[in-house]
């Protein structure tokens, strides 16, 4: 059996995201009751504007990697990024999200972010067997 690896690549200007942060609406139907709560509690507005760029920018990576964007039934809250035990993200798929990842074998995701000023960037990568 052959296992085959696939990569997914997001960048993110978070100038462009500053409009979808700022708006509850948007945070809602964007990302988990989780994923909110462990933004950085008491740290400022651009602090918790950078922690969601990178959840969002982790979010299309994993998109990416699955193959269809956010196609055929996956929507923003079917993946989620939690920080793990060592703070580093962590993925779960769920609902849309978790049938294409199971019909494509796909295994095993796993996630960087990174910041840089105005820049977020998350490459996603899973196993495929």
């Amino acid at each position: 059996m052959t296992t085959n690896v696939r990569v997914g690549v997001d960048v993110l200007l978070r100038e462009r995201f500053h409009r979808l942060a700022q708006h509850p609406r948007y945070r809602a139907l964007l990302f988990t009751q989780d994923e909110l709560g462990q933004a950085p509690a008491g740290a400022s507005p651009q602090r918790v504007e950078e922690y969601l760029a990178g959840r969002f920018a982790a979010k299309e990576a994993v998109a990416k990697v699955l193959g269809t964007g956010f196609l055929r039934g996956i929507v923003w809250h079917d993946i989620e990024v939690l920080r793990d035990r060592l703070g580093g993200p962590s993925v779960t798929l769920r609902k849309g999200a978790r049938r294409v990842a199971e019909e494509n074998r796909l295994s095993d995701i796993s996630v960087s972010i990174t910041h840089q000023g105005p820049v977020v960037v998350s490459v996603a990568a899973g196993l495929s067997s």
